[in-house]
């Protein structure tokens, strides 16, 4: 307790002491109580009486110091402590409702922003699936060729973006080195068709 009232007086300017300022400071250090508020008065009154009394410091800073000992009140130590639990309760329950009101906010955002990733999903599946717009074939291990879009594998690949900005080949691309059933599940993941345990809410978030 001695430590921390030095502290704030030494830590403040003198213009800035105040009874409340100090108790709320100290609250802030430590879990006191009410049946502190004797101690913290007594103690908080022998520093400002120190201060007071050492010609080191600024006239002022003397005279702030003999002002707040000679007007410190007991009750009004004891009236913060007793208040105190009340307003941390009260600053508790502000803070609940702030962060249910940025969590409401937050879920109005997210959610027609769903609607539009389900609704530009399912349009990109539709597309792969019905083959309506390919634009490319590629050819994987010799044996399967797939008709695809290329703006959604140049879109969503670095690898495409470079075979399509490199390859002279326009309709079709060869690709020897990969299983049908591999390639097969890229194109899916490229369309997002199959996301694995990713939520369409986790997809909103990381692109806000």
């Amino acid at each position: 307790m001695e430590i921390h009232i030095g502290n704030y007086l030494d830590s403040n300017n003198y213009t800035n002491w105040s009874t409340s300022g100090l108790l709320q400071y100290l609250v802030e250090k430590e879990n006191y109580t009410t049946e502190d508020a004797t101690n913290i008065h007594n103690a908080f009154r022998c520093h400002l009486e120190k201060k007071s009394a050492d010609h080191n410091m600024f006239k002022y800073a003397r005279n702030k110091a003999e002002r707040l000992a000679r007007t410190l009140d007991l009750a009004e130590v004891t009236q913060f402590f007793n208040l105190s639990p009340q307003v941390q309760e009260q600053d508790q329950r502000a803070q609940n409702q702030e962060y249910q009101w940025a969590q409401r906010q937050q879920d109005q955002r997210i959610q027609p922003q769903c609607q539009f990733i389900q609704t530009l999903i399912h349009d990109y599946s539709t597309l792969y699936e019905q083959k309506q717009r390919c634009d490319l074939k590629i050819r994987v291990s010799d044996t399967q060729v797939f008709e695809v879009h290329s703006t959604i594998l140049y879109a969503r690949s670095s690898f495409f973006q470079e075979v399509l900005s490199t390859n002279k080949v326009e309709y079709e691309i060869s690709i020897p080195d990969v299983s049908p059933q591999c390639f097969k599940t890229l194109l899916n993941f490229f369309l997002v068709k199959r996301v694995g345990h990713m939520t369409c809410q986790s997809l909103v978030i990381r692109a806000l």
